[in-house]
């Protein structure tokens, strides 16, 4: 895989999920970008049951007009029960990256991190 200069991330964690769960994720996937030897990801996220259903949220709708405009050429997913709720939304945002020419990772067996600091690179 080609070294990648634009990467993206998408974090979804439970309505009371806490800085733990928060902190968990975000060291997956820094340390997954790390392994890759990307840059610091731009962070989209959501929390389920913020939007008042099942539906996608605004962190994975910002997620997609910034994959289908190109601001992305890689994405990092907490797994994909990230999106867990509604198949038709990791199916359209994954054609949106294979449209688009973004790699996907998915990072499994996400770990607890001691920090809950937040995301520099939140976009």
């Amino acid at each position: 895989m080609s070294q990648s200069k634009r990467p993206a991330a998408y974090i979804r964690i439970a309505r009371g999920g806490g800085a733990a769960t928060l902190a968990g994720q975000r060291h997956a996937i820094l340390a997954a970008a790390r392994a890759h030897g990307w840059s610091e990801p731009a962070v989209y996220f959501d929390v389920a049951g913020a939007d008042g259903g099942a539906g996608a949220g605004t962190g994975l709708a910002r997620l997609a007009v910034a994959i289908s405009t190109g601001q992305h050429d890689a994405l990092i997913l907490g797994g994909v029960g990230m999106i867990y709720r509604n198949p038709a939304d990791l199916m359209r945002l994954l054609h949106g990256c294979t449209h688009n020419g973004v790699a996907v990772e998915c990072v499994t067996g996400v770990a607890t991190a001691r920090s809950s600091s937040g995301f520099p690179g939140q976009a």
